[in-house]
């Protein structure tokens, strides 16, 4: 079977402009995803059979959007929302802003300045991650959080972090950045105080990866070293992570290097500075590969790992994925997900799920050449929810649904 279709014509840098865009599920037939498309604007895509068939896309919002992350409410500990919440740049404006898509009622809200473009009070739309970078969280305790740097027209860079109590009112606190280039992914913390924030940050100029925390009483960060020796390629984000929701602990996934025959897909465990553990690799001296998204079946705690690997990196590539049953201490073998053939694909985004609702792990990726998106339904991996009744076969005493173990 061929992969399934879901937009012919999205943003041409689509790869370098998104971070976290879904799909994000609220059943096991629900899901959204969010993405540029080819004029600019900010749209998403909404499947209700499971991602069989996608509808066509839906405006969030019109305007040159050229960097965007999201954050769903179900992928903080304890959150019952049913709002995805999204950060983007938008260069009509010279902007940050956030906005959201409430899934209860398919509407959106909020679409809220965060800061304007300050040096020259117009932004460079350059998309590559040398010139911009987005990541936006919700705390256990509620509130938002967005870190984020650009470039203006006269290419001085602006580094910021702000948070917010209700997604109205913006304030700018101490920021986490370092550098130019650095990266950052933001994370609730499952810290004493539950508006404590987690950032994953690669610090370019020292091929470090870190964890920096943020306490939020104290306007201040912290950083404990994860590993060294990582060296980051500069248009992708090798990078990823989920927040297990049993236990708040942060699953993370990175690449030690970039298209190289020695390159590692790297794991660790963490809950916290003092808490920072190395699990198995999921590949280990994988030539021409790249990219990361990490999916965890909140049902079970089985944690999916989508990657790209194949002939010619940056050319000619397919989507796989790995599974692991036991929080990455092994690893389950390699899983074609894309069903066409190698071509360049440079994103891949595998998004959430709920335990009460069920969901997928139906990731989707970016055809670069072709300006594509695409997702495989037929290799996808359907997980009930939590709350769904399961009888048992006579004469089966440990009955376990095959689809959740």
């Amino acid at each position: 079977m061929a992969d399934i279709w879901l937009e012919a014509n999205a943003h041409g840098s689509f790869y370098s402009a998104a971070i976290r865009c879904g799909p994000f599920w609220t059943s096991p037939t629900v899901g959204y995803i969010i993405y540029i498309n080819s004029t600019y604007d900010l749209v998403y895509n909404k499947t209700v059979d499971g991602g069989a068939n996608w509808a066509g896309q839906t405006n969030i919002k019109t305007a040159w959007v050229f960097s965007v992350d999201c954050w769903a409410d179900w992928q903080t500990a304890g959150d019952a929302g049913t709002k995805i919440h999204i950060a983007y740049m938008n260069t009509t404006s010279d902007e940050v802003r956030y906005v959201y898509l409430d899934t209860n009622t398919d509407t959106v809200g909020g679409d809220d300045l965060i800061e304007t473009c300050q040096g020259t009070g117009a932004m460079s739309a350059n998309t590559s991650k040398l010139f911009t970078g987005i990541s936006i969280t919700k705390t256990r305790g509620g509130n938002i959080a967005v870190a984020f740097f650009y470039t203006d027209t006269g290419y001085a860079r602006h580094y910021n972090f702000y948070t917010s109590p209700d997604a109205d009112t913006w304030t700018n606190k101490t920021t986490p950045w370092e550098a130019v280039m650095d990266r950052i992914l933001l994370f609730p913390g499952n810290e004493a105080d539950n508006q404590d924030i987690w950032a994953a940050f690669w610090d370019i100029s020292e091929n470090e990866l870190s964890l920096k925390t943020y306490d939020d009483s104290g306007n201040s960060w912290s950083e404990q070293l994860i590993s060294g020796s990582m060296t980051e390629a500069f248009e992708y984000l090798n990078m990823d992570g989920a927040i297990r929701l049993s236990d708040g602990h942060f699953i993370f996934a990175a690449w030690n290097l970039f298209d190289l025959a020695t390159a590692d897909l790297m794991v660790w465990d963490i809950n916290g500075a003092g808490s920072i553990t190395a699990k198995t690799n999921i590949l280990t001296d994988s030539a021409e590969s790249a990219l990361v998204s990490i999916l965890i079946n909140q049902v079970n705690d089985d944690i999916y790992a989508a990657y790209v690997r194949g002939t010619a990196m940056n050319s000619l590539v397919k989507v796989f994925y790995q599974k692991s049953v036991d929080g990455g201490t092994n690893w389950g073998g390699e899983t074609a997900l894309q069903a066409n053939a190698e071509d360049d694909m440079k994103w891949v985004s595998s998004g959430a799920m709920k335990a009460a609702w069920g969901g997928k792990f139906m990731p989707y990726w970016f055809n670069d050449d072709e300006k594509d998106l695409f997702t495989s339904d037929d290799n996808s991996v359907s997980i009930p929810s939590s709350a769904v009744v399961r009888i048992p076969r006579p004469g089966v005493v440990n009955f376990q649904d095959p689809a959740i173990v």
